[in-house]
C-alpha cells in the first residue's frame, strides 16, 4: 500500500529552501526524520541555477505522551547509526522527487519562490541500481547522478528560454499601459537585469526612497547594490516617450522634448542625492540609467534622416557619461539576443 505525503519548500533567507515538515520513516531499527532542504546556487556569469538538495536524518522516539520527539544524547556518548536498504533508499528517492519537481516548476512557482510538493513512495523517481546493506554501493550511485546533472542543466535551459520568452511578451504588452506596469514586470524579471544592462549587478530593491538632509524625500524605481562598489540607479520612463521635437532647431540639430530632458535632469539629481547620501567615499560615484523611448519609433515618427536622429541621440547619450541612457527597442533587441544564444546552445 502506497503513501504520499504533501510538503511545501519556501525560500527562506539567502538561497535556502526549506521543506514545511520532515518525512518519517519507521525501520526496524527506530523512527528516523528525513529533513530536506534545497540550496541555490546561481552563476553570476550566466544567470544559471544549479540546485542541490541536502538531507538532515534525526532520529526520533515517542515521549510519555506517546508525541514524537527528537533523540538526545549525552554530551560525551557517541551515537553510531546504521542505514540499512530501506532508510538510504527512502532518502534518495525523497532527494531524486526534489529535484524532478524543481525541474517542473511554474512561471509563478520561480518567481514566488515557493512551491508544493507530493511525495509517494511507492514511485520511483530516480532509478539508481540495486541497493544492499553496504553503504559502499549507494556512495557508487552518485556516478549515475552526476550524468544526471547534464540533464538538470539542459531544463534550467530551457526553462531560461521560457522564462525569456515570458519576459519579452509582458515587456511588449507594458509599453501600452505606462511606467509602472513597466516597473512591475521588470520587478517580475529582474533576474535578467544583468544581462540587460551592462554594469548592473547585485540586489535590486524597487522604490528606492533616499533622504538627505535639507532636501525632500527623493523615490528612485530602482536602486541596484552589490554592497562592493558604488550603487547603481534606474530610472523608468514609458516606452512611447517623444525623444527630440519633429523640426530641427538648427542644421543637423534636434530639439529635445521636455519630457525627454526633464528626465535627464531628474536622473542626473537622483544620482546626486543619492551620493550625498552615502558616507563611505568609495560609494560616492553613482551610475545611473535612463530607460525611456523608442529610438526606432522615433526614426519612423520624423522626416528628418535618420542619421541625423541617430546622431542627435548618441550626442546626448554620451555626453552623460554618469547617465546610461537606454531606449526600450534596445533592450528588446538585447534580449533577443539572449533567445538566439541560448536556442542555439540547446
Amino acid at each position: 500500500m502506497s503513501n504520499s505525503k504533501k510538503v511545501s519548500f519556501n525560500k527562506v533567507r539567502g538561497y535556502i529552501y526549506v521543506c514545511s515538515e520532515p518525512f518519517l520513516i519507521e525501520t526496524k531499527n527506530g523512527i528516523f526524520a528525513i529533513d530536506p532542504y534545497i540550496k541555490e546556487n546561481s552563476d553570476e556569469e550566466s544567470f544559471e541555477k544549479k540546485f542541490l538538495v541536502g538531507i538532515q536524518v534525526k532520529e526520533m522516539e515517542k515521549n510519555d505522551n506517546d508525541e514524537l520527539q527528537i533523540v538526545t544524547l549525552k554530551r560525551s556518548s557517541q551515537k553510531r547509526f546504521i542505514f540499512h536498504t530501506d532508510i538510504l533508499r527512502e532518502i534518495v528517492n525523497i532527494e531524486s522527487g526534489i529535484m524532478e519537481r524543481l525541474l517542473k516548476r511554474t512561471d509563478d512557482e520561480i518567481f514566488l519562490e515557493s512551491f508544493d510538493f507530493v511525495y509517494d513512495d511507492s514511485k520511483t523517481y530516480l532509478k539508481i541500481g540495486n541497493f544492499n546493506n553496504r553503504l559502499s554501493e549507494y556512495l557508487e550511485s552518485f556516478d549515475y547522478l552526476e550524468i544526471e546533472e547534464n540533464l538538470i542543466f539542459a531544463a534550467e535551459q530551457k526553462t531560461k528560454i521560457k522564462l525569456l520568452k515570458s519576459f519579452k511578451e509582458e515587456l511588449l504588452h507594458s509599453f501600452s499601459i505606462n511606467e509602472h506596469d513597466i516597473e512591475r514586470v521588470l520587478k517580475k524579471y529582474q533576474g535578467f537585469l544583468p544581462l540587460l544592462i551592462p554594469g548592473i549587478n547585485g540586489v535590486a530593491k524597487f522604490q528606492y526612497i533616499v533622504d538627505t538632509d535639507d532636501f525632500a524625500t527623493n523615490i528612485i524605481d530602482i536602486q541596484v547594490d552589490n554592497n562592493h562598489d558604488f550603487p547603481n540607479l534606474i530610472e523608468l520612463k514609458k516606452e512611447d516617450v517623444q525623444l527630440f521635437k519633429l523640426s530641427e532647431y538648427r542644421n543637423n540639430t534636434c530639439k529635445l522634448t521636455s519630457e525627454f530632458s526633464n528626465a535627464i535632469q531628474q536622473t542626473n539629481i537622483q544620482r546626486n542625492m543619492v551620493a550625498a547620501s552615502e558616507s563611505d567615499p568609495n560609494r560616492t560615484l553613482v551610475k545611473s540609467f535612463l530607460l525611456i523611448g523608442n529610438l526606432k519609433k522615433e526614426i519612423e515618427l520624423h522626416r528628418i534622416e535618420p542619421k541625423i536622429i541617430q546622431m542627435n541621440y548618441n550626442v546626448v547619450k554620451y555626453n552623460n557619461k554618469d547617465c546610461d541612457i537606454l531606449t526600450y527597442d534596445k533592450l528588446i533587441e538585447r534580449i533577443d539576443l539572449l533567445l538566439s544564444e541560448n536556442i542555439s546552445s540547446t
